[in-house]
């Protein structure tokens, strides 16, 4: 949560999150599991801890790949690094400068993951029957189940303070493209709070509101290929997965606020990105 008091930093008065105990590290490159998101955005703590030996499901927070030499230690994948060379389809032989190299993504036994996916008619992908399918770069097949979407995570009762106040966290699942100044949703300006410290005003789908403060990862570079142009997508920044906002708002913004969990913001929403959760502070 943020701290009590804005501290003056290089970007002015602002203020920080703070955190209990010392030498604190950002945890990067890991999964939560769902029960344990439903604490968290509730802010509790108690009973979220990392896995220690594979297949210990009772454990919550998991690597999404081991270190680097270190593959006894529990994880959802592994890193597999291939090095190949570029083929003239005409001749069927190499061509002369062409060496690749790419690292492949094995997810480990009892791993699998999950598209959500809105709209699909039925007769397309009926229910109840496994279709194989192409997947990845190198089109290797794998098998597709289709089935009902499972819930959100539970969102957690917000409670309007003493001032009349809502204050809420906005956590990313996925990684989010922000217009504005890398990190500010579109819209956002900047303000000044009753303390004096910097916060951004603006709407978030209806829902004005503060952001007070923010955990933001580093800047993840995200670009794919434009199926429709037939060319690479412009790598863009994008904020992490994971990243928080913390936000302040009216009481009276209750029902809006309820309304973001489970939504996006960002750009490029339909294909996914910005799918954030709400918490409270």
């Amino acid at each position: 949560r943020p701290a009590d008091e804005p501290v003056d930093t290089d970007i002015g008065s602002v203020r920080l999150p703070r955190g209990e105990g010392r030498g604190l590290k950002v945890l990067e490159g890991h999964f939560i599991s769902e029960s344990a998101m439903s604490r968290l955005l509730a802010g509790q703590l108690e009973g979220i801890s990392h896995a220690h030996e594979e297949g210990d499901t009772r454990k919550t927070i998991w690597p999404a790949f081991p270190p680097e030499g270190k593959l006894e230690i529990p994880a959802l994948a592994d890193l597999e690094f291939h090095v190949g060379l570029g083929r003239d389809n005409a001749t069927r032989r190499h061509v002369d400068g062409m060496l690749y190299g790419i690292s492949l993504i094995r997810l480990r036994p009892g791993v699998r993951f999950a598209v959500r996916v809105e709209g699909v008619d039925e007769r397309i992908h009926p229910q109840d029957e496994t279709i194989i399918v192409p997947l990845g770069g190198e089109g290797k097949l794998a098998r597709l189940v289709v089935d009902d979407a499972r819930p959100w995570p539970k969102r957690p009762e917000l409670k309007t303070g003493a001032d009349g106040k809502l204050r809420f966290r906005i956590v990313l699942t996925t990684p989010a493209c922000m217009p504005e100044k890398g990190w500010l949703p579109e819209g956002f300006v900047e303000g000044r709070g009753i303390d004096g410290g910097l916060r951004w005003q603006g709407c978030l789908q209806g829902v004005e509101c503060s952001i007070v403060s923010a955990c933001i990862g580093k800047a993840v570079p995200m670009g794919g290929w434009n199926m429709a142009e037939g060319r690479p997508r412009p790598l863009q920044p994008h904020v992490p997965a994971g990243s928080v906002y913390f936000c302040e708002a009216d009481a009276s913004q209750i029902k809006g606020i309820q309304n973001l969990h489970g939504s996006h913001m960002g750009q490029n929403t339909a294909l996914g990105f910005g799918h954030i959760l709400i918490g409270c502070w």
